[in-house]
């Protein structure tokens, strides 16, 4: 068991420690004789190859691991905001009358910031589809009720102003 806890601990050693000893023990292990020699390590070297060998092998294992460990948080992160991204335009091409009211103050003003009703359903639509959200958890007094500050999120914005067509059916 107490095996099992020192292994445990040596995982908790950074990722550049591991690169270090595996660099260290491969120049030791791979560097020309006349070079080990004059540092002494000749015969600390010859004694000690297999546990060398092993010990590097182990470093690389837990480089390797690591560095695909965050390749896969990398690549899944990247997936799902392009998966994200992609939906929500596809959204903006089939919106209400009522939402393209809204969406279209944002645009007609050059404002990122409305004061939006919030027991208004289709305000809370945009908001559940990550389109607009509440800025503050404080209403307007000056707007009134449950008025709340709404901004439009960045994609959205930028979407809309370039494609501003989609808000043209408001009447």
């Amino acid at each position: 068991m107490e095996t099992i806890q020192k292994l445990l601990e040596l995982l908790k050693i950074k990722v550049s420690t591991y690169i270090g000893i595996s660099v260290s023990l491969s120049i030791l292990l791979f560097a020309p004789d006349e070079i080990i020699g004059k540092l002494g390590l000749l015969v600390w070297r010859d004694e000690g190859k297999l546990y060398f060998g092993v010990t590097i092998l182990i470093c690389i294992a837990i480089i390797l691991s690591n560095a695909i460990s965050f390749m896969n948080g990398a690549i899944c992160a990247w997936y799902k905001n392009f998966t994200f991204l992609r939906a929500g335009k596809k959204r903006l091409h089939v919106l209400t009358a009522e939402e393209m009211q809204i969406l279209s103050g944002y645009i007609e003003s050059k404002s990122k910031t409305q004061y939006l009703s919030m027991d208004c359903g289709v305000v809370n639509g945009l908001v559940d589809e990550r389109i607009i959200y509440r800025v503050t958890e404080f209403n307007s007094p000056i707007h009134g009720g449950l008025t709340f500050a709404y901004n439009i999120l960045p994609w959205a914005w930028d979407y809309l102003n370039k494609n501003s067509y989609l808000l043209r059916h408001i009447e």
